[in-house]
């Protein structure tokens, strides 16, 4: 019996996977393509027209992986203020207030 191809899935497949919407993959740093089909530019990027494809694993293992709605992956570490320190707040009307 002939081998099976590899099944590998679109950008409307791999959003469906992880539930959203195709448009909001534009905005997610997606894993690379485990298969691209068609032509490359010279510099590696892909042309209009060509389609890549990922694995159900990779989608899997990506989606468990990627940071949380809203997470700020630009921070190194937390910054909190010391527990008792003072936060100045501008003052409201000519009224100046402390707030812990």
């Amino acid at each position: 019996m002939p081998e099976r191809p590899a099944v590998y899935l679109s950008r409307v497949e791999f959003a469906e996977r992880i539930g959203v919407q195709p448009g909001a993959l534009s905005r997610y740093k997606l894993p690379p393509p485990d298969v691209v089909v068609g032509p490359l530019n010279d510099d590696g990027t892909i042309p209009r027209g060509t389609v890549r494809g990922w694995l159900p694993a990779t989608i899997d293992e990506w989606n468990a992986n990627r940071p949380g709605r809203g997470a700020r992956t630009d921070l190194k570490g937390p910054r909190r203020r010391p527990v008792g320190a003072v936060r100045r707040v501008p003052p409201v009307g000519d009224a100046g207030r402390m707030v812990r």
